[in-house]
């Protein structure tokens, strides 16, 4: 895997046309997972990843989107997004009860 960052002039179609050179490149995007952290909860970050860690899953990349969104590259996606969603289950049952 390589993270790329690229810098492009703040215009319209800029991005369009990175996204056109990365294509005739031959260049593909990952699927990622995207899990939205409750700010209040001090853990959340530790507990989410311990389960995927637990699951046997590499997170490769980790970044946020400044929105309390986490976005995972994770090894395997599907199983990824299984210990993601039943950790947002119990997160949500508890925050019920």
């Amino acid at each position: 895997m390589v993270d790329l960052t690229i810098a492009l002039e703040n215009r319209p179609g800029a991005l369009a046309e990175m996204g056109e050179a990365l294509g005739r490149a031959g260049v593909a995007e990952r699927e990622v997972l995207v899990q939205r952290l409750k700010q209040d909860v001090p853990g959340q970050l530790g507990q989410l990843t311990r389960r995927m860690a637990d699951a046997g899953l590499n997170i490769e990349v980790l970044y946020s989107d400044h929105d309390h969104q986490l976005i995972l590259v994770v090894d395997d996606v599907a199983r990824g997004k299984k210990v993601s969603e039943a950790w947002a289950r119990e997160v949500r049952a508890q925050a019920r009860t």
